[in-house]
């Protein structure tokens, strides 16, 4: 259609307060969109607790900041190119994605040889329950903060909860994905005790749509790896969720032009 274009704004890998930051660099850029979406979560904690916690990174630094900036950063940025190159990829055949998946798993598990940075200890980061609780926090706050920018400008903004197959009871597994993509355990249990803490009571935003059970009564395979990224089927099924909730939105958008 030519009554809207979409900016996508995302990064692989992008976490709290990133996405904040960013709409204040696009804003001092001249960028003037009509409606925000802001779709989080699950990087938040799985990012900040698997990789920043493990390096003595502070939650509120980029992911895995510190290895970025030593000489380990070509080894990181490499994996989360072929990490996003397979992402776009959109086979429908099973082997194919296995085939991605398991490329991409050697990278990363030669990453988590990187050792702490120099400065470890120099940051206290304290322990794991204090590090999430933090990480919840640092994840409301910068979600009220956009909403109070957007509100001031009269934009719409629309907060979404990303789903996670490692969210219990969330999902009736396909076959593949019972072989393949819930495998990571250090994922799954840092998403079912933590991820809970991301709650849409904290929120300020007047539209806000927890999706992390869209795929209750969904026995296709939606997700494409042992970390959390959907296939095609997956995104399409999101995308539909999010115009169902939000469609007065959309519509009234839309008649202002």
């Amino acid at each position: 259609t030519d009554r809207f274009s979409v900016y996508n704004a995302g990064i692989g890998g992008g976490k709290q307060p990133l996405q904040y930051l960013k709409l204040i660099y696009l804003d001092l850029l001249g960028f003037k969109p009509d409606i925000v979406i802001n779709i989080d979560g699950y990087n938040e904690i799985s990012m900040s607790l698997t990789e920043n916690l493990l390096l003595d990174n502070p939650p509120i630094f980029p992911r895995a900041f510190s290895a970025y900036v030593d000489s380990n950063g070509s080894l990181l940025r490499s994996c989360t190119v072929t990490s996003d190159q397979n992402i776009n990829k959109d086979s429908y055949l099973p082997i194919i994605q296995t085939l991605y998946y398991v490329y991409a798993r050697r990278c990363w598990d030669n990453l988590q040889k990187i050792t702490k940075p120099w400065w470890s200890g120099m940051l206290p980061v304290g322990s794991i329950d204090d590090y999430a609780h933090k990480t919840a926090n640092i994840w409301s706050t910068s979600s009220n903060k956009i909403n109070n920018f957007l509100s001031s400008k009269n934009i719409l903004y629309l907060h979404v909860i990303q789903p996670n197959q490692y969210v219990e009871n969330s999902k009736p597994f396909s076959e593949d994905e019972r072989l393949y993509y819930l495998d990571n355990a250090l994922y799954g249990n840092i998403t079912k005790k933590y991820y809970p803490l991301l709650s849409i009571n904290y929120l300020e935003a007047r539209d806000v749509f927890d999706a992390r059970n869209i795929f209750k009564n969904e026995r296709r395979t939606v997700y494409r790896d042992n970390c959390c990224h959907l296939n095609a089927l997956g995104n399409e099924i999101l995308l539909s969720e999010i115009f169902e909730k939000f469609s007065d939105k959309f519509k009234s958008k839309l008649s202002e032009k």
